[in-house]
């Protein structure tokens, strides 16, 4: 899959997410499981997070939509690394979202708004201090850190009211753009990792 990086004039949004969104929708089972796990490889090789110290951190991961970067490979090293692991829960009816610890001991799920799997409402949510790394889901991400997200706005409602978790994007090839025309209001990320390149941005 090649990359969208290309010299020019800045992209829309909303022209990126498509564009994005139309390629996902071609991938294949087989290859986004090839892709999630070059992803992922690549982004724990560069981290190093394996060979240092992470019982007790935390760390938010999402629920992976069809034909997005599947994350499961690393719940399951993180886990096995004894770290805390967070899920997000949508909030009704002001539509933000919110993070839940999900370890061996509470691990129940429920179907949230969209058909996502998400944790079960009498579970209690943690403090955005204790996310240490989130990892932010997008449709679009620029070589500025820009991240367009669905359209809903929820990362962006929370992410506007955190600054300590360093902002991690795993994204396929296709997904990065040279330059995104985002609003005020559409939060950046700082690292992003694709299956062939990795960009860090200063915040």
């Amino acid at each position: 899959m090649s990359s969208n990086v290309k010299p020019g004039v800045p992209i829309g949004a909303a022209e990126a997410r498509a564009q994005a969104l139309g390629l996902r929708k071609k991938l294949s089972s087989g290859q986004v499981a090839s892709l999630s796990r070059n992803v992922i490889g690549r982004f724990l090789e560069s981290s190093g997070l394996l060979n240092s110290a992470l019982t007790g951190l935390g760390f938010a991961l999402y629920q992976a939509l069809p034909g997005e970067l599947d994350l499961s490979l690393l719940e399951e090293k993180l886990q096995a690394a004894g770290v805390r692991l967070f899920f997000p829960r949508i909030v009704e009816p002001f539509e933000g979202i919110e993070f839940v610890e999900m370890g061996a001991q509470n691990a129940r799920w429920e179907e949230g708004p969209y058909g996502i799997r998400q944790p079960h409402h009498e579970l209690p949510a943690v403090s955005s201090a204790e996310i240490g790394m989130i990892f932010v889901p997008g449709s679009a991400f620029g070589l500025q850190g820009e991240r367009v997200g669905m359209g809903k706005g929820y990362y962006d409602r929370f992410l506007a009211r955190v600054t300590k978790p360093l902002r991690v994007a795993l994204a396929y090839d296709f997904q990065l753009f040279e330059r995104i025309q985002t609003q005020p209001w559409d939060q950046p990320v700082d690292w992003i990792v694709t299956e062939t390149r990795e960009v860090r941005i200063s915040r």
